[in-house]
């Protein structure tokens, strides 16, 4: 048996000991969903900007 562990809390768990082990995802928080309606919100104007003020909007630099 190795010194070495797996800590998780409070509990920890030797890895030597460690089977059959798998990988799971609870559900996600409410700001994440959120975030990624925001982001596909916002690339959503992006586009839509984009488009309306062509090619040269993005490569001309604004005047100041």
């Amino acid at each position: 048996m190795t010194g070495a562990w797996f800590k998780v809390g409070d509990r920890r768990y030797p890895l030597a000991e460690l089977r059959n082990i798998r990988t799971v995802q609870g559900p996600r928080g409410d700001l994440t969903a959120s975030a990624g309606v925001l982001a596909g919100v916002v690339a959503i104007v992006i586009d839509q900007v984009g488009e309306r003020l062509g090619p040269d909007a993005w490569v001309v630099p604004w005047p100041y």
